[in-house]
């Protein structure tokens, strides 16, 4: 489906793997060109910190769980989105062996998209995003002029220039 979404708006889907055998300059550079990132709550998102403002995050947890931590991120301009799952995967579902924490702690699964309107929901939430990087591309060609308003801790959109800072 992500595949799909993304061919129809021009865009280039791109999966990105950091680990910690991968240096801190290659998890930085993975994040910090891309405009908008999807994917499954968990500690996979941390470097969501080195996204441009005013990028996009959409962020998938499973049934029974959210943490808005990279919410946070909408301080820098970031367009944040989320969706909780309807269904709990099963530990067998997850792979999960009996006497592991998955096992009794159901948040711990993994994330199960198997009804509609879930699949319709991200499907949407994904064009909100696309549309949000569209929109801000075409009207800043050269990039995203911002600057940092202390009285605010927030980043924002300079109006007044063409061109970014």
């Amino acid at each position: 489906m992500l595949t799909e979404e993304t061919s129809k708006q021009g865009f280039r889907l791109k999966t990105i793997v950091t680990s910690k055998n991968h240096s801190f300059d290659h998890q930085v550079r993975a994040f910090a060109d891309v405009g908008f990132v999807v994917g499954i709550h968990g500690a996979n998102l941390v470097n969501s910190i080195f996204m441009r403002p005013f990028s996009a995050l959409f962020e998938v947890f499973p049934a029974r769980s959210s943490s808005m931590c990279y919410y946070a991120g909408s301080n820098s301009g970031m367009f944040y989105q989320s969706h909780r799952t309807r269904i709990v995967a099963s530990a067998e579902e997850s792979g999960c062996r009996k006497g592991y924490k998955c096992w009794t702690d159901l948040k711990h699964t993994r994330v199960k998209i198997s009804t509609k309107k879930d699949q319709d929901r991200i499907r949407e939430m994904v064009t909100n995003g696309m549309r949000h990087v569209l929109e801000l591309n075409a009207r800043f060609p050269h990039g995203i002029p911002v600057f940092l308003d202390e009285e605010r801790d927030a980043y924002l959109i300079d109006e007044g220039q063409d061109d970014p800072v």
